[in-house]
């Protein structure tokens, strides 16, 4: 495998307490705040350009998915599940002690460095956003709308 493909960076973000409890926080504040119907932090792209970014759509999809209405979730952004896979590791590595939390990144580094997990995640959810906009323009003007 080329060397890129197995660098691991999503561990180094996991082996760092402040980055690690930095974006709990914010994740959750995030997550809260589309639950009580509240918009906290709207994206950027969205907002600039009036055009959708990548992740436009995950907290929607991660709140279904919570709740239970996979297909709901899905239907809105497949990378739901995954988006709330990473939070639950980053909460994990949070309230990690620092010896547990290094022995937590390491063994999550050496999932990446043998598999190269995270590169083919992040490649996958970038052709999955690629393949909505070709093949469904109308549904995202539509999540935009919403």
């Amino acid at each position: 495998m080329p060397p890129w493909l197995n660098k691991p960076w999503f561990s180094s973000i996991l082996a760092s307490p402040t980055a690690t409890r930095s974006i709990t926080v914010v994740a959750g504040l995030q997550l809260l705040a589309q639950a009580w119907g509240f918009s906290f932090w709207e994206c950027p792209s969205r907002a600039a350009f009036a055009f959708p970014c990548p992740g436009c759509g995950l907290t929607r999809a991660s709140l279904a998915f919570l709740h239970g209405d996979w297909e709901h979730a899905l239907h809105i952004h497949a990378c739901a599940p995954i988006l709330l896979l990473c939070l639950t590791l980053f909460l994990v590595a949070a309230v990690l002690p620092k010896e547990l939390r290094s022995r937590f990144s390491t063994q999550i580094a050496r999932i990446e460095e043998t598999s190269g997990l995270t590169t083919l995640i992040g490649s996958a959810m970038l052709l999955y956003y690629l393949v909505r906009l070709i093949s469904d323009p109308l549904g995202l003007q539509a999540l935009l709308a919403s």
